[in-house]
């Protein structure tokens, strides 16, 4: 008898837990429901557990009336930022490989975080103190940069176009992590570089051009293979990403230095982009100019102007590493085939053969590429290397209260409506944490030539 009493006591004790979790669930959904839309929308990015984010979304649906406008707004007046200790100090973010990175930052002199401040991501050089390349950054870039958030990792960020595959990943580990960290105007976000720390920023431009407004480099240009054939395409990546590069000029008595190398690229590149049309400003400085190597102040100044250019219907991006490959509304979702991982590449070319087209085509051959067009209902994509893609539509870019049809290398993906959803509002923000420009819809498919939509 005793031990049944002691079951019939274990079994009350369970049932009256199991009630009490019950009845705080509810307290908690009740609490939800009468939780003002703003509160609700700080709650879900206030917390890491998925789960309690899922459940919110629900209650933050109902909030605002299923209208995402709504929700929208709400996402761009979060205050989700507190007061740092000091206008000088570090964070750190989490490298794919290497662990926690430290990041040197210096605030505005009247930094207060309900607000949002224009950024520079400054890259250092090779055994660069941080410290040194943001004095170096602020005093290069003068009055056109007051009010800017400055920051730098303590080490160089691994972004050439060689590097382990998951280093790839680093640049927007940095950046979310700062954006986290410090209330930052997502469409003001500049790169800048010096020496080796250029040649960084101008691979970071290239491989993932979509989250800067603009990019500063002095002395340094992109480290590519066989330039003369792949800027012809690569350097296209920059179409709607300005950069102003500026050099001295050599002293003309040995060509192989490095200030003659860095000169007879910067012209190369200069002169293409001014046929493709692309936004490439360059400054030769002569080499016995009294004031350095600086750049002019009324191009800093232009160039810090600038905001990021709104959701483009036509995106074109030619990537090495799987996470390089994302083009504004269109990402890859999986890469297919062997990443290139090789740090050298010898081409044999036919004496019979165009050279510069073959060279070309072999380098294609190993990149991804993401294509995509949106013309009303009709979204056309091309893309190589991609065993699926994920379509992340902004507000406001297409009808979505009409039937779409998706094309993809030929053949028809999707012919039907698609519903935005609060929870792709909400999700898509999290993952970068980005709250300016707000994902209405996500479709993803896969792009195999015998692939139904799944």
């Amino acid at each position: 008898m005793a031990s049944l009493g002691i079951a019939i006591l274990g079994t009350l004790g369970s049932a009256v837990a199991a009630a009490a979790s019950v009845q705080g669930h509810v307290a908690q959904e009740a609490l939800h429901e009468t939780a003002d839309l703003g509160d609700l929308v700080e709650d879900y990015f206030r917390t890491d557990d998925p789960k309690e984010r899922s459940k919110l979304v629900g209650s933050i649906d109902r909030a605002g009336h299923g209208d995402l406008a709504a929700v929208a707004r709400a996402m761009g007046e979060v205050s989700l930022w507190t007061s740092l200790p000091n206008d000088v100090g570090t964070f750190a973010f989490e490298s794919a490989i290497d662990g926690k990175v430290r990041v040197a930052y210096r605030l505005p002199e009247d930094y207060a975080p309900s607000l949002r401040y224009p950024m520079v991501v400054c890259i250092p050089g090779a055994g660069a103190a941080a410290r040194d390349t943001l004095a170096l950054a602020m005093a290069a870039l003068g009055e056109a940069a007051k009010g800017f958030v400055f920051i730098c990792p303590v080490r160089p960020v691994r972004t050439t176009f060689c590097q382990p595959v998951e280093a790839a990943s680093d640049v927007q580990r940095l950046l979310r992590r700062a954006r986290r960290e410090i209330h930052i105007d997502t469409d003001r976000v500049f790169l800048f570089g010096f020496g080796q720390g250029g040649e960084t920023a101008w691979m970071t431009a290239i491989t993932q051009p979509d989250p800067f407004a603009g990019v500063i480099v002095l002395s340094a240009y992109p480290r590519l293979p066989y330039p003369e054939q792949v800027y012809t395409f690569l350097l296209n990546n920059l179409r709607r990403l300005p950069v102003l590069t500026v050099w001295r000029s050599p002293d003309g008595t040995h060509v192989a230095t490095r200030q003659a190398v860095v000169a007879a690229h910067n012209r190369a590149i200069v002169a293409f982009a001014e046929r493709a049309a692309l936004p490439v400003i360059g400054i030769e400085v002569p080499r016995n100019e009294p004031a350095g190597l600086r750049p002019p102040t009324d191009e800093v100044r232009t160039m810090l102007a600038r905001r990021r250019l709104s959701p483009s219907p036509v995106v074109s991006h030619w990537f090495r590493y799987p996470a390089h490959g994302r083009a504004d509304w269109l990402w890859q979702g999986r890469f297919t085939g062997e990443v290139w991982e090789a740090d050298q590449l010898a081409i044999a070319v036919s004496p019979a053969a165009d050279r510069d087209k073959f060279i070309a085509d072999v380098v294609k051959s190993k990149l991804g590429y993401l294509g995509g067009r949106i013309e009303g209902r009709n979204i056309t994509l091309n893309t190589r290397r991609c065993a699926r893609v994920d379509l992340l539509l902004p507000m406001g870019l297409v009808d979505l209260t009409k039937p779409i049809l998706v094309r993809c290398n030929g053949k028809r993906r999707y012919d039907r409506l698609l519903e935005p959803s609060v929870r792709t509002l909400l999700e898509t923000a999290y993952e970068r944490w980005e709250f300016q420009h707000p994902v209405a819809a996500r479709l993803s498919f896969s792009v195999r030539t015998d692939a139904e939509l799944d």
